[in-house]
């Protein structure tokens, strides 16, 4: 089975850490545009400053879905992305 993920953009939940990481990076090993969340703040600037480095490929937002402002800030933040798959 070939799974061709080119130019698709995905969104994963819980991508910093775990399942969720992993997740992540085999989706951008297939070639998917990765927008991926997490609840520790520092850690999604520290992530966002290493990809910016490598690719522009992956993004990490934060998002608490137990927050009602931080659900609503993520989706105000997504909602310029064109496509997502």
């Amino acid at each position: 089975m070939h799974l061709d993920y080119n130019n698709k953009t995905v969104v994963v939940t819980g991508g910093t850490r775990g399942i969720g990481k992993q997740i992540v990076n085999d989706l951008f090993t297939l070639g998917a545009n990765v927008i991926t969340t997490g609840t520790n703040k520092d850690e999604i600037l520290m992530l966002n400053k290493q990809v910016e480095k490598e690719t522009n490929k992956i993004r990490y937002f934060y998002l608490d879905i137990l927050k009602e402002d931080s659900v609503k800030k993520f989706l105000d933040e997504i909602v310029e992305i064109k496509n997502i798959d």
